[in-house]
């Protein structure tokens, strides 16, 4: 921007002497019109050009005698005189004028000075002024004023202006919607009619401050009130308003933080309570950072390891897990590949989470624990790992010892003299040797398959519904007879015990089959025994009965009739017959004695009936 070193009046009358002067001057005239910081033009009446200085010369890009003689407005705007342009005026009232035009192409202020002789104008000096810049700064300025006050009156945050005595002169419509004061209502009040005194006294402090130091306060709280006298929370900064280097008056931008200051309220309870169930938490709980240095462990996390706060956030994890399994844990937790994996991952995303059983050492011995661990992600970037570890040492041994009974009842099993089954999901998941002996096909070929696909069909309903209650837990254990049908299509009786267990998570039922079909058959051969003697019994009984009443008979007339007899010959008849008698009892009463020995053994073959509950079930079942 040119800067104009010398007043109007001062360069019309310098130069209209200068032009007055006799024609010896016009060399010391030339001079000063190239030294001095305007565009000078010498118009004649016609306004046709006749001198020029250089700096006209500079902007036009020509020199003097190519465009002397020529009319001004043919040279600057292609021969139409400019818009606004008073030279005309000035030759026609004699008098001088100031006007505004686009030329050059610029933004010029201009003077034309009309050139008299005898009180005629024969000329006109035009001094011409760049005042571009000067118009694009204050355009400048008027945008940036306009911006200004639409930011002013459109910010959300509440503005108040107010001048050194802290009196308000200037709010904005933030300031109305946040205090429910209308602008008429503050404007000449103090601020301090506004504030409760403590903060008043802050505010007056940091304003003191400001002022002092030249510099703006930012980050204030304090107090204030509302139309309706609640009382709210603001924060705001404090900045000083100069006037050419001078400062008269503070500017105040605040909002209402009273939400704000209640939400973090609540979370620094939350905070707090976080903490307190963090510290408490029966597990351990631990943050490491991407070297595996303890950052924070929690009191059973500590207890654990048997070392203090101060010791554990000296220990990398490296330093309580045994080496042989470090390889493992750098791999699957602290690998830089895969973190930078898991960072691409939803830090609520499953896939995310890490699970190892790892041995550990602590203070008091070697321990195993379980650990789950989670990145830590943060602006798509893993920050740290956290992680939940709890003491499994317990289960580890009792795991080792459920490993080592499963191989016992394996190795039971495998030997055992009676089918072993476990059943899960309609399947067989197991069978030892004997099973798949006494079903005629291989362990292989009876895994997988359903077991319903081997009983007789007649028993299939009275084992579905058993194996039905059993898994739902509406029974716990079941002990019955069943028929199956080997693979060479033989029908076999067997005796079932089955109870209800939890493998593996989930319900199951394991039990023995025992084949009964060789028992099945004696007892039914010992059935046939039992009523065969019980037919003996009943002949024995009516056989007795026949001989030994006719031979009472035999031997009662026999004694009471030969009982006086005198011959010889009727004494030895009856000797004969009554030791023949006496030879027919002995066979009766060896058939008594068979009676009572068969009575014997039908009464033991009946309790065994009796005792023998399957035995009276299978026979009812299989309706023999």
């Amino acid at each position: 921007m040119l800067i104009t070193c010398f007043s109007e009046k001062t360069i019309k009358i310098s130069l209209a002497k200068i032009f007055m002067n006799a024609q010896g001057l016009l060399e010391d005239f030339k001079l000063i019109m190239d030294s001095i910081p305007l565009g000078v033009v010498l118009l004649d009446r016609d306004m046709r050009i006749i001198r020029v200085n250089k700096f006209v010369e500079q902007k036009l890009g020509k020199r003097s005698e190519e465009i002397r003689g020529k009319f001004c407005y043919e040279v600057v705007n292609n021969g139409k005189i400019c818009n606004g342009c008073k030279v005309i005026k000035a030759i026609k009232d004699a008098s001088t004028h100031v006007f505004e035009i686009e030329a050059f192409p610029l933004v010029t202020r201009n003077i034309a000075v009309p050139i008299k002789e005898n009180g005629k104008v024969f000329a006109v000096l035009e001094l011409i002024q760049n005042i571009t810049e000067e118009i694009m700064l204050e355009e400048e300025l008027r945008l940036k004023e306009e911006k200004y006050r639409e930011l002013f009156e459109n910010s959300l945050d509440a503005i108040v202006i107010t001048d050194l005595e802290g009196n308000i002169v200037g709010v904005n419509r933030g300031f109305e919607s946040i205090t429910g004061f209308s602008r008429h209502e503050v404007i000449g009040e103090n601020f301090t009619n506004f504030v409760p005194a403590k903060d008043a006294k802050k505010i007056f402090s940091c304003y003191h401050e400001s002022f002092k130091t030249g510099k703006n306060i930012y980050t204030i709280e304090f107090e204030f009130f509302t139309r309706n006298g609640e009382r709210r929370i603001a924060e705001g900064n404090v900045s000083l308003i100069k006037r050419n280097g001078r400062v008269i008056g503070f500017q105040g931008n605040f909002r209402d933080v009273t939400e704000r200051k209640k939400v973090e309220e609540k979370l620094r309870e939350s905070e707090k309570k976080y903490r307190e169930l963090w510290e408490n938490a029966g597990d351990c709980l631990f943050i490491i950072d991407l070297e595996g240095n303890f950052l924070e462990v929690n009191k059973a996390g500590r207890e654990l390891l048997g070392y203090s706060k101060e010791e554990i956030r000296k220990l990398n994890i490296k330093d309580v897990v045994e080496e042989s399994a470090l390889s493992e844990l750098f791999s699957e937790i602290l690998d830089p590949l895969k973190l930078l994996k898991l960072s691409k991952l939803s830090k609520f995303n499953e896939k995310a989470d890490i699970s190892l059983e790892l041995p550990c050492h602590t203070k008091r011995g070697k321990i195993w624990i379980e650990l789950r661990a989670k990145p830590m992600i943060e602006n798509g970037k893993v920050k740290a790992i956290q992680g939940i570890a709890r003491n499994i040492t317990e289960r580890k041994k009792l795991e080792a010892a459920l490993k080592d009974s499963e191989e016992l009842f394996r190795t039971l099993a495998e030997k055992s003299l009676v089918g072993i089954y476990l059943i899960q999901d309609g399947v067989f998941k197991y069978v030892n040797p004997k099973l798949s002996e006494f079903f005629g096909y291989s362990v292989e070929e009876l895994v997988g398959r359903n077991p319903l696909d081997f009983i007789y069909p007649a028993d299939r309903d009275a084992v579905s519904k058993n194996l039905r209650k059993l898994t739902k837990g509406e029974i716990e254990s079941v002990n019955e007879l069943m028929r199956f049908v080997r693979r060479d299509g033989e029908t076999r009786y067997s005796e079932v015990y089955g109870s209800r267990i939890v493998y593996r998570g989930k319900p199951a039922i394991v039990g023995t089959l025992i084949d009964i079909t060789e028992k099945f058959e004696l007892a039914k051969t010992r059935m046939k025994c039992s009523e065969q003697i019980e037919k003996n019994i009943e002949n024995y009984m009516l056989l007795v009965d026949q001989i030994r009443n006719p031979l009472a008979v035999i031997a009662g007339i026999a004694d009471l009739k030969l009982e006086n007899a005198n011959k010889e010959e009727l004494k030895e008849v009856k000797k004969i017959i009554l030791e023949s008698v006496r030879k027919i009892e002995d066979v009766v009463s060896k058939l008594d004695r068979g009676w009572f020995e068969s009575e014997r053994v039908r009464d033991s073959l009946n309790e065994a009936r009796i005792n023998c509950k399957w035995l009276h079930d299978l026979n009812k079942q299989s309706k023999l």
